[in-house]
């Protein structure tokens, strides 16, 4: 069985620990964040999309498509989500937040290579380091994907919610890997990171 896998790299917050900055297109060793997640995860889907809400034009360039989200009010990563499962043509959906430039193509391997069956078929997977899940690093079927708006409308806003409860394999990675899981959410992160990327 063949399936089709569409990549989504998460970048429609609103960055309020960054003072307001679209955290995706902050630098990072020369290119944006975005770019950075957005190379070592295409070579696993067929098209790679972005969610976003703003600087649409910037993000154009990392991606097949870069789609807005149609709920309103910034309704969180699951609003994103579902605007990319709306267009999407693929069976499943990767999922990489856009704020891990130390992230390595290695993991997304891993990830599929867990969710491969014997028959080629896939089941969902998510990451986890060490004893920490990982939810938005996730593979999910996108027929799941398009029930969220009833997920947000009963009060489900929470991403890691909805990831568990499409029972995904937790694809466990060694302690070694634990800092390309990093995110970059606040300046002093931004610090740390830049610290342990030139170490």
């Amino acid at each position: 069985m063949i399936n089709r896998i569409d990549g989504v790299v998460l970048a429609g917050g609103r960055g309020r620990r960054m003072g307001g900055e679209d955290k995706g297109l902050l630098d990072w060793r020369g290119q944006p964040m975005v770019a950075w997640v957005a190379q070592v995860m295409r070579p696993y889907v067929n098209s790679l999309w972005i969610s976003a809400n703003r600087n649409m034009e910037s993000y154009a360039a990392y991606a097949d498509a870069v789609v807005a989200d149609a709920l309103p009010n910034f309704s969180g990563p699951l609003s994103g989500l579902h605007a990319v499962a709306e267009q999407s043509q693929a069976d499943w959906l990767l999922t990489a937040p856009c704020d891990m430039p130390l992230l390595r193509a290695t993991v997304f391997a891993r990830l599929l290579h867990a969710a491969r069956h014997a028959d080629g078929s896939l089941h969902s997977v998510v990451a986890q380091s060490e004893d920490q899940t990982q939810p938005a690093l996730a593979l999910l079927p996108r027929a799941a994907c398009m029930q969220i708006p009833q997920h947000i409308r009963a009060g489900r806003r929470r991403w890691a919610n909805f990831v568990l409860a499409q029972k995904p394999r937790l694809v466990v990675f060694p302690a070694e890997w634990a800092p390309q899981f990093e995110n970059l959410n606040s300046p002093e992160d931004q610090q740390r990171l830049h610290a342990r990327a030139t170490d």
